[in-house]
């Protein structure tokens, strides 16, 4: 799932109620990344660092066949790390 936020969390909470196996959340801000986690997200990605796809095919061993995003800014959704500032 794209965005860590109060609907991408509510979100969480409701995939692992429902019996979801694997809910991973991707955002940029860290501190929702924790939060993710402690609300039963089984695996966080910050997308300003790490390789969205890579990660997930990583996490699953396959790319992902089904997302939903929960973000508004097309940042949290990248599939590529943000490139360092010069």
């Amino acid at each position: 799932m794209f965005g860590a936020g109060p609907i991408g969390l509510g979100t969480t909470i409701w995939l692992k109620l429902r019996g979801v196996q694997h809910v991973a959340l991707a955002d940029v801000i860290a501190e929702r990344l924790e939060t993710a986690l402690a609300v039963g997200a089984d695996a966080v990605i910050d997308s300003s660092r790490e390789d969205l796809t890579a990660r997930l095919t990583e996490l699953h061993g396959q790319a992902p066949t089904h997302s939903a995003s929960t973000a508004r800014t097309p940042t949290s959704t990248s599939t590529r790390p943000a490139r360092p500032p010069s």
